[in-house]
């Protein structure tokens, strides 16, 4: 109770004695009498309702936080702040449930979209053979292949939603085992070397710490991993002078690698969600690139379950780099 009417109250129920005793002392009317009494109930009964509403704050105060001394005088401040700091949990409670929604929608409408063009192609090619195409030994042989292509395309989603799912559910395990990140990287690029070649991307690995680099690492999905940013590194660059730069920095307890381009960059506004599955930047450039789109979604998902970060930077018409962390063996 503040003090303003802690003096109001004091006013107040002085006024209904001084009332009472006047109309005693004095022989007033009776109705003076009366009006004294009245006076005088009101105001015990309002500071007994203070009292217990006080009394009644203070408890949900104690039970909000049990380990805490309330004091009567700030019981309303504190239940304030208890009331603020509620509504603010619940505000982002309901934004984490509107992101989620907003998630799932537009996840049905990706996995849709990707998964109508290649059926659609083969109902096309299949269409056209059954029209009479058939006669045509090399147009049956071109279509047959464009539909396994499209097949292709359809197990690839199938087995890359199939793996990000054992991933998010903690169904897939992780080996871990201390391996050497230098020699697996030589490794990729040695077996990404036709098609680095097919773009005329120059790919080479930057040495600058003495091999080996021992870290502890799953090394099926490192080598994953690296296939798959090398893999879009090669596709997306542009001709011609186009390279591709695999390094490493040594941190106290980390290795970072690196997987650097001069392609064509990302746009800052698509960055952060760059690690989102399904999400393109250019939706028919990617496309034509090939591809589930759950790549990078399987990238951050692995070097989670690590317990390690990665992160990108990027300027568009310049180029991207993509980096992440593995624990040292130290």
């Amino acid at each position: 109770m503040n003090k303003p009417s802690s003096i109001a109250l004091f006013i107040s129920l002085l006024s209904g004695l001084l009332l009472l005793l006047g109309s005693w002392m004095f022989q007033l009317p009776l109705h003076a009498f009366y009006l004294g009494v009245v006076v005088f109930i009101y105001i015990i009964s309002l500071l007994a309702l203070r009292i217990t509403v006080f009394e009644r704050l203070k408890n949900i105060l104690c039970k909000i936080s049990p380990n805490t001394e309330h004091d009567p005088k700030n019981v309303i401040i504190e239940l304030e702040n208890s009331v603020k700091s509620i509504e603010r949990l619940q505000k982002k409670e309901i934004k984490v449930l509107k992101d989620r929604e907003r998630y799932r929608r537009e996840f049905i409408g990706n996995v849709s979209h990707e998964l109508k063009t290649p059926i659609f192609n083969i109902q096309g090619y299949l269409l056209t053979l059954l029209d009479g195409a058939t006669d045509d030994p090399e147009i049956t042989e071109k279509y047959l292949k464009r539909a396994n292509k499209s097949i292709e395309r359809i197990i690839s989603i199938i087995k890359d939603l199939d793996f990000i799912t054992k991933l998010e559910s903690g169904a897939l395990d992780i080996h871990l085992k201390a391996i050497d990140v230098h020699a697996l990287v030589l490794d990729v690029v040695e077996q990404m070397e036709d098609l680095a070649k097919e773009h005329g991307v120059d790919v080479k690995v930057k040495t600058n710490i003495d091999p080996p680099l021992m870290v502890m690492a799953d090394i099926k999905r490192i080598e994953q991993i690296l296939v798959n940013l090398i893999n879009n590194a090669i596709k997306y660059s542009k001709l011609p002078d186009s390279y591709v730069e695999i390094g490493f920095t040594e941190r106290s307890n980390s290795i970072e690698i690196y997987v650097s381009d001069n392609g064509l960059g990302i746009p800052k506004n698509d960055l952060p969600r760059i690690f989102e599955r399904f999400y393109r930047v250019d939706k028919s450039r990617t496309r034509d690139a090939g591809g589930s789109g759950l790549g990078l979604a399987i990238v951050k998902h692995i070097i989670e379950a690590h317990k390690q970060n990665i992160r990108v930077e990027s300027t568009e018409g310049v180029g991207s780099s993509f980096i992440f962390s593995l624990k040292k063996c130290l």
